[in-house]
């Protein structure tokens, strides 16, 4: 099979409807790692980590989102398992899996990626740690969301989008402070305004 042939086929089996049975996924597995182009074989590894995630088999999911080589697809892969992972209530597997993404971010320089793709996944790292009780981890995620975001604001127009989900968050949480200083921050004045709106 050819690249386009791969892609048709994983396509098949990544389908919402699609159940991924043991059997299935190893063939997907297979065909995706056997991609030559590296940009689609990374992506189709994170899809394939996250469709794999909602049938509970934790151990293989987090090992092909790590084999994932694009930055974005292995950080956004992992999120979603540690996402599926607290909704089974198991929380210190969460932490740890939390933990070990945050460093991956931090040690990521800001060339190799877009800062937007940096916060985003601060911001939903900083949802679960609320999710599983822990403020503090939380409010401390989310100012490392802020500061990269809005540091980016002038070049990267999507750290402002960014900006808004995180003033949208920090409301929800009840930290109304911290989410009117977020919103107020942001450059655009019509995603500014949108997001002042949405926090009152």
């Amino acid at each position: 099979m050819n690249d386009t042939e791969k892609k048709e086929k994983l396509e098949l089996l990544l389908r919402d409807e699609q159940h991924l049975s043991v059997k299935d996924a190893e063939v997907a597995v297979q065909i995706a790692e056997n991609l030559e182009d590296s940009d689609f074989r990374s992506w189709y590894l994170s899809r394939l980590a996250k469709k794999i995630a909602t049938t509970k088999r934790w151990d293989i999911a987090l090992k092909l989102a790590k084999s994932a080589t694009g930055f974005y697809d292995r950080a956004d892969a992992l999120i979603t398992i540690a996402e599926r992972i607290a909704k089974e209530q198991e929380k210190q597997t969460t932490v740890e899996l939390l933990n070990e993404i945050i460093t991956s971010v931090n040690e990521i320089t800001s060339d190799e990626v877009w800062p937007w793709q940096k916060a985003e996944i601060f911001n939903r790292a900083a949802k679960l740690f609320l999710q599983i009780g822990d403020l503090d981890s939380a409010l401390e995620t989310w100012g490392k969301a802020v500061e990269i975001a809005q540091v980016a604001q002038n070049y990267d127009i999507d750290s402002s989008t960014v900006l808004v989900e995180i003033a949208k968050e920090l409301f929800a949480a009840g930290q109304l402070e911290f989410a009117k200083r977020v919103a107020e921050s942001i450059q655009s004045v019509g995603k500014r305004e949108y997001a002042l709106k949405q926090i009152t």
